[in-house]
């Protein structure tokens, strides 16, 4: 596994995912697409071995990528990430052979740890439910839907850039001093109301779209 493919509409997201994903793994090749049409190009021209997966794009969704034809016959590893999926969505996803999804926002340690799993030939699965494939290209994501996700991927850049900031603090004072032990308790009050807030706006997202 050499190759690692983030498809991230948030551009902060996606550097800070690229800089630790960079350092943790220093010997694979890290490359970033902010859009639909820029990762097809990606994974027609290289094949990368995982694919860090966005679901909602301005111009689509993940689901165009899981159709592409040299993703069905090279079979990456991918981590399919989102901030709310509706039932449907999941069994479609899954039915195309996705068996990790990862929620909005999440810990950067444990996107970490999954692709940990894939390299120790491990894998993490969420489900082993057969189910029949049906075309995907048609599904609609509500507007309710987009604008959760726009503030839930916000969030998640938010958490993600705090974890990668108390990581550079420990490693330049190279021990645990006050400074990094404050950024510490920052990082996890942060964290708490990020979760919360996320949690309200999938709430509503469902809520609006009933």
């Amino acid at each position: 596994m050499n190759t690692m493919l983030i498809i991230e509409d948030n551009k902060l997201l996606a550097e800070c995912i690229s800089m630790v994903l960079e350092k943790t793994f220093p010997d694979k090749v890290i490359l970033e697409a902010n859009t639909l049409k820029d990762g097809l190009k990606i994974v027609d021209s290289i094949n990368p071995d995982v694919i860090i997966l966005d679901h909602v794009f301005s111009e689509g969704s993940g689901l165009e990528i899981l159709n592409n034809n040299s993703v069905k016959a090279h079979k990456p590893q991918i981590i399919y990430t989102s901030g709310s999926l509706e039932p449907e969505v999941v069994k479609e996803i899954q039915s195309l052979g996705v068996k990790t999804i990862l929620e909005k926002p999440y810990e950067v340690v444990d996107l970490v740890k999954i692709i940990s799993g894939f390299e120790n030939k491990m894998g993490v699965s969420i489900s082993k439910t057969n189910l029949d494939s049906s075309s995907l290209n048609n599904i609609e994501i509500p507007f309710a839907a987009k604008s959760n996700h726009w503030i839930i991927n916000r969030l998640s850049a938010i958490l993600i850039a705090f974890r990668c900031m108390e990581s550079e603090v420990l490693e330049v004072s190279g021990e645990i001093s006050p400074q990094a032990e404050a950024i510490a308790r920052y990082s996890d009050e942060i964290t708490s109301i990020i979760g919360d807030l996320s949690r309200y706006f999938k709430e509503q997202g469902h809520t609006k779209d009933e």
